[in-house]
């Protein structure tokens, strides 16, 4: 059985990354590639995600067919060294594709996807077959990769094997032509994990006005109808490996996926925030639902916004467990040298 992965990361991944991890990047590195048809690039695909700020939606739709693109070169060249035929005819009809990718392709303007393409290849049957027999596909994504990880979910012509989300947001506006409203059941297994918005909302408060209209807006869209989604109390940062820290960010870049977000100008000016509230009390409410250990010595002795930072690194650390654990339960093999 061949596995093929497409991981693709969070808005800016790249440069909210100081001292820390990317739990995506670090997944691609670490995901294990056992196949006699080639190297990592036939079997695994990497993005950094959207380079731009969070209107971005054609960012988002150039990634998506690059996905799509990619995945069929993927399966046309397995297919052919199972067969010893290279589908030449197949190929140079992916790469015209890709130079006309703004050219509607499908049953509605602006639907591209891998389906329509395959519809119009040579031997579709027996590639569709040879898919679903011999090739499990997983797709994960952090942030508005993780929305273009539904799409791809929601428009693919194969039954996902693991599909891994990690804090997926502005999932029904980002990709006009492609669902994404919902997440469609196509797949074996998912790993679904979202921030908590009270947690992040209570410390944007506690911290001022500047950030309420900020980091709120990164809300998750929808729910995929199934009980397991997980909630942690981290920032949408930490979801997808650069939890909440001390420091300043540019107020216009998307600071929910900063690593370091604390105005401390503004903590000094607006008193860290409104003193009528009972921070604690919220937090302690907060932390009494997680699974997570805060009643150590150490921490009980931080200063409140000490914990608010403690908190968000400790549960990032836990999504990255538990993704893992989960797609290592859905039978995926991972390099011991990132575990």
């Amino acid at each position: 059985m061949i596995n093929l992965l497409l991981a693709i990361d969070g808005t800016e991944s790249l440069s909210y990354l100081k001292n820390g991890r990317l739990w995506v990047k670090e997944f691609y590195h670490t995901f294990h590639v056992k196949s006699s048809n080639g190297g990592d690039g036939m079997n695994k695909f990497y993005h950094p995600g959207p380079h731009n700020l969070s209107l971005g939606k054609d960012n988002c739709k150039e990634i998506y067919i690059n996905c799509v693109l990619w995945l069929a070169r993927a399966i046309l060249l397995h297919y052919s060294h199972a067969n010893g035929k290279k589908e030449e005819t197949n190929l140079r009809y992916v790469a015209q594709r890709e130079k006309n990718i703004n050219t509607p392709l499908g049953r509605t303007p602006g639907y591209f996807n891998l389906s329509d393409i395959l519809l119009s290849m040579e031997n579709t049957g027996k590639i569709i077959r040879f898919v679903n027999e011999e090739i499990k596909i997983n797709i994960i994504g952090h942030s508005r990769g993780g929305h273009v990880a539904i799409a791809l979910n929601n428009s693919l012509p194969f039954k996902l094997h693991f599909l891994g989300l990690l804090d997926a947001v502005d999932r029904d506006i980002m990709l006009t032509g492609v669902p994404t409203e919902t997440i469609e059941k196509r797949y074996s297994y998912l790993f679904n994990a979202v921030r908590n918005t009270k947690f992040e909302r209570l410390s944007a408060n506690f911290r001022g006005a500047t950030f309420k209209a900020s980091i709120v807006t990164r809300e998750w869209f929808g729910n995929d109808g199934e009980k397991g989604l997980r909630v942690y109390n981290t920032s949408h940062g930490g979801m997808g490996g650069a939890p909440i820290g001390e420091g300043w960010a540019p107020f216009f870049n998307d600071i929910t996926c900063n690593a370091t977000y604390i105005d401390p100008i503004q903590k000094m000016f607006l008193n860290q925030g409104d003193e009528y509230i009972d921070y604690e009390k919220k937090l302690n409410e907060l932390l009494a639902q997680s699974i997570v250990s805060y009643t150590d010595d150490g921490f009980r002795s931080m200063s409140f916004l000490q914990k608010i930072v403690e908190v968000g690194r400790r549960e990032s650390l836990r999504v990255r467990n538990d993704f893992y654990n989960s797609a290592i339960g859905a039978g995926l093999v991972l390099n011991d040298s990132y575990l």
